[in-house]
């Protein structure tokens, strides 16, 4: 049984009893947490929430306002803009207005975490607590007020970076075009920020906001949630993020916000579905920050490829000549 069709008996079922939208969240997530209890039978609960900082692991806010969307029809304010698939995963893009920032800045939130990052051990990460968070009027930062934040390795050699990650990532490919100047730097296990969180670090990001009573806190996060990502470089420092992600064998649905700052289009790579994005007010990054995302068969093997720069000498064209070209 997919975790989705689970999702919608149980609501179903339960719908009648069911008064209030608070009521609702408790009773999914509660049925979310007994199918991942069973996860060696049915598969891993697994999604992805993207603010354009790339796709990090759908926490359970999102999940919960996929199955009000899907089965009755209404989002809270959510409008749902464009949705691809391949196989067995599914990729869509939602717009909600509440996705900003107005208790706090960007510059407040990046100098925290580098506050943090700065006592990481290269390859250590680390969960931040952020206490403006719960201010704000995005739901996901009101529950989840705490980002993920890390010191990674850059692997000049490629094959020990896919050998850490073992199978299927032997089988990536990197786009064959990049735009002038620009070289490949390496291969890096996880973003330096916002990277995934499994359900453990969810947990654990839970944990820090009721022991830190309302200060900033952090911890170190030991487990093994990889972005997997080659980073490219030009002179100037600029930077271009290339992230292949294995969605699995299971059922996987990746959901991406975007906010009134992000221009967006559904473009074409080699005749399938793309999503290009333009935010010129990114909570994590400077400037106008450019990002595509495609679906790509390798083999038998389905990967979510996002690209991600905030160079300002890169073009929308660049970015869907290099998906492309990824052979």
């Amino acid at each position: 049984m997919f975790i989705e069709k689970g999702l919608k008996q149980e609501y179903k079922r339960k719908a009648g009893t069911l008064q209030a939208p608070e009521e609702v969240e408790q009773h999914v997530f509660q049925h979310i947490q007994d199918l991942n209890g069973q996860k060696n039978r049915q598969g891993k609960v697994a999604a992805f929430l993207a603010k354009f900082s790339l796709l990090q692991r759908m926490p359970r806010t999102a999940v919960i306002a996929v199955v009000l969307v899907l089965l009755v029809g209404f989002g809270f304010g959510v409008t749902q803009l464009f949705s691809m698939e391949m196989d067995h995963a599914l990729f869509e893009v939602e717009y909600d207005k509440r996705f900003t920032l107005v208790h706090t800045s960007s510059e407040e939130i990046m100098s925290q975490l580098k506050s943090v990052q700065s006592q990481l051990e290269p390859g250590e990460a680390a969960i931040v607590y952020l206490p403006e968070l719960e201010k704000e009027a995005f739901p996901h930062f009101r529950e989840y007020p705490f980002m993920k934040v890390g010191n990674p390795i850059l692997y000049q050699d490629l094959n020990q970076w896919s050998e850490i990650l073992g199978s299927p990532y032997n089988l990536v490919k990197q786009p064959n075009y990049l735009p002038e100047d620009f070289t490949l730097q390496g291969g890096v296990l996880d973003l330096e920020y916002w990277g995934a969180l499994s359900w453990e670090g969810m947990q654990l990001g839970e944990e820090l906001v009721q022991s830190a009573q309302g200060n900033m806190e952090w911890v170190r996060y030991t487990e093994p949630e990889y972005t997997p990502t080659f980073v490219y470089e030009d002179a100037s420092k600029n930077k271009i993020f290339v992230s292949p992600f294995y969605v699995g064998e299971e059922v996987m649905k990746m959901i991406m916000t975007v906010n009134s700052f992000t221009d967006y289009e559904q473009v074409n790579i080699r005749g399938d579905e793309g999503f290009y994005t333009n935010n010129s007010d990114h909570i994590l990054y400077e400037g106008d920050v450019q990002g595509l995302s495609w679906f790509e068969k390798i083999g038998e093997s389905v990967f979510q490829y996002s690209i991600l720069t905030n160079s300002p000498d890169v073009t929308k064209e660049d970015l869907i000549k290099m998906a492309e070209s990824v052979r």
